[in-house]
């Protein structure tokens, strides 16, 4: 007997099987394929050294503004509440829109915004390290866009990932809860 409330954790192939013998539009093996790759985009495993940068947390330990768990958890969600949220995400689907459209210039420009907006210059070559970490990536699977950003002094994490979303054919808002769930998993490898 299945427990109540765990059928919405159904996997995509039990659906499948379901649609089988319905009228909804069954999964294609191009779905499937973009629901892996954007698997692989969001692992910790991926090497962009994510969980080497603690947006200012190891900091913040460091001079004593952060003492404790709760200390940390109210760092993590101000930082997700006023910076992630409102605007990396945001500049995140800019982006991914610039991408679709192929308008490169745009995305350089948004990404320009993103690295300017951080307020320190370790947090402004932490953006970088991970975008042009990512754009290696990229481009080792196959997403040769991807290569004029590995030296560009704009390259974002943001932008890579916008990009990797795009070529890759992930859904704009699976792309945008995907990345916020990367940060947010990133930031509980953070020191304490």
């Amino acid at each position: 007997m299945i427990e109540p409330g765990l059928k919405k954790f159904e996997t995509r192939d039990t659906r499948r099987e379901t649609r089988k013998n319905s009228d909804e539009p069954r999964v294609t093996s191009h779905e499937s394929l973009s629901l892996l790759r954007l698997c692989q985009l969001v692992s910790p495993a991926l090497p962009v050294g994510a969980f080497h940068f603690s947006q200012g947390l190891e900091y913040a330990v460091h001079a004593e503004w952060v003492r404790n768990e709760t200390e940390a958890m109210d760092w993590i969600l101000g930082i997700a509440t006023h910076a992630i949220g409102t605007l990396d995400l945001p500049i995140l689907l800019r982006m991914y829109a610039a991408w679709q459209s192929n308008a490169i210039d745009s995305v350089a420009r948004w990404s320009d915004e993103l690295v300017a907006s951080r307020e320190t210059a370790e947090l402004r070559a932490e953006e970088r390290h991970m975008g042009k970490a990512l754009a290696k990536v990229l481009v080792e699977l196959e997403i040769e866009a991807a290569s004029a950003w590995i030296t560009a002094d704009h390259t974002t994490y943001a932008a890579m990932f916008a990009l990797a979303s795009t070529s890759w054919s992930i859904d704009r808002s699976d792309s945008a809860q995907a990345y916020l769930w990367a940060w947010s998993e990133n930031q509980r490898c953070s020191p304490l």
